[in-house]
């Protein structure tokens, strides 16, 4: 029972080692151009998706008064239990300031910036920087 019980932990330890830690380090600043006077309760929504797409693998919400920030978005801060980072060998990570506190609702005033394309190629580390530099204009 003993040694059926160390392979066990063996081959979980194993399983746990292979699965991808994969995370992004992300500054997040807000151009001084474009700055709202009264945004300090506004809701700042830090998420990587897919390029072109606005589903996010992993995301973090927290307020505009925190800005200048850096946060992690790790593998396991997923929406969707199958839409995570490890679904992704390429992504954007996007910056949106909105006045509102639902992400799927949208303002005229609401602000957004993006990374260039990260990629997962040979490291499950990324870092990038991200400065909100201009309205979010969706189609």
């Amino acid at each position: 029972m003993k040694s059926l019980l160390s392979i066990l932990i063996l081959i979980l330890s194993c399983y746990s080692f292979a699965q991808s830690s994969r995370e992004i380090i992300v500054s997040v600043d807000v151009s001084s151009q474009i700055l709202p006077a009264n945004a300090q309760d506004w809701t700042v929504y830090i998420y990587a998706a897919k390029p072109d797409s606005r589903l996010p693998l992993a995301a973090l919400k927290t307020t505009f008064a925190k800005l200048p920030i850096d946060v992690v978005l790790k593998q396991s801060m997923f929406l969707l239990p199958n839409h995570t980072l490890n679904d992704a060998n390429e992504l954007v990570v996007s910056v949106t300031v909105s006045k509102d506190s639902d992400p799927h609702k949208h303002s005229a005033q609401d602000l957004i910036g993006q990374s260039a394309v990260l990629k997962f190629e040979q490291t499950d580390k990324l870092v990038t920087r991200v400065t909100v530099d201009r309205l979010d204009i969706r189609n």
